[in-house]
């Protein structure tokens, strides 16, 4: 009797064994977007838990550092795999920071006994750990004006724009400036990589308005986008002022300059005759 006791719990510790070996589970886990550029911008996280063995696994759940986890379900027959989703806002702190990692690790119960006597082990996945990396999207615009003065209606002046790409990931097109006096510009269609400058030109033509207000100051900046979110430069402001500075005009002489240098001139002859003789 006692013989068959031990061979019983040999059997029973061998079956807890053998099921331990059979059960087994795999995450995998990945963010979109894969960048982020701006503060509350949702990073949505996908897991992917796997039951690798031939045991039912049940009371599963993914445990993630810095977000909540929602599973499609929470029990995976064997060789099984199920989904999992979660969201998180970028904060200022991220911003700051330039990246976000977290971890995620998943967790679930299987029977190492029998459906008469079970016994419920605890099983765990391997750890995953996802880096999102903070980037800049940025444009700078200079604007000049081919005339510091303008003294007369009907004056053209011309505008010369330069957009330059100065952060560190693609711009997509169009790239446009806008000007608060001559409207929206499109200065570019294509894309623009980091470092490239792109220009175009605008002209205005003055007025009698002009001349009453006596400058004409405008302000423009340029935008393109980044991802479908729209990526906007600095504003810029060009002053084109009117000319006040009086013409240079010759004086003229009253008529009777000529008559009276004359007879200035004869009187100097005759003078001179005189001392010859």
């Amino acid at each position: 009797m006692k013989v068959l006791r031990i061979v019983g719990v040999l059997v029973f510790l061998l079956f807890i064994v053998g099921s331990a070996s059979a059960c087994s589970i795999s995450l995998t886990k990945s963010a979109s977007p894969s960048t982020y550029f701006y503060e509350g911008q949702i990073i949505t996280y996908t897991y992917l838990v796997k039951n690798t063995g031939s045991e039912a696994i049940k009371y599963l759940k993914i445990t993630d550092n810095r977000t909540t986890v929602t599973l499609e379900k929470t029990t995976l027959r064997g060789y099984e795999t199920v989904k999992g989703t979660a969201t998180y806002h970028i904060s200022p702190e991220d911003l700051s920071a330039g990246y976000v990692t977290n971890s995620a690790q998943a967790t679930g119960q299987y029977n190492a006994g029998t459906s008469r006597r079970p016994y419920w082990r605890s099983i765990k996945s391997n750890e995953v750990k996802v880096t999102v990396n903070c980037v800049h999207p940025a444009l700078i615009l200079e604007k000049s004006a081919d005339s510091a003065l303008y003294d007369a209606a009907g004056q053209k002046i011309t505008y010369t724009y330069e957009v330059t790409n100065s952060g560190d990931v693609v711009i997509s097109g169009p790239i446009t400036v806008n000007d608060d006096k001559l409207g929206t510009l499109s200065i570019s269609s294509s894309s623009l990589s980091p470092g490239q400058t792109v220009s175009g030109t605008a002209t205005h033509i003055t007025s009698q308005n002009d001349l009453d207000a006596g400058s004409i100051t405008n302000i423009a900046y340029a935008t393109g986008t980044y991802r479908g979110q729209e990526v906007t430069s600095n504003t810029d402001t060009v002053t084109v002022n009117k000319n006040t500075l009086p013409d240079t005009q010759i004086p003229e002489f009253p008529s009777i300059a000529l008559p009276v240098a004359s007879i200035l001139g004869l009187i100097f002859i005759s003078q001179y005759r005189k001392k010859e003789k």
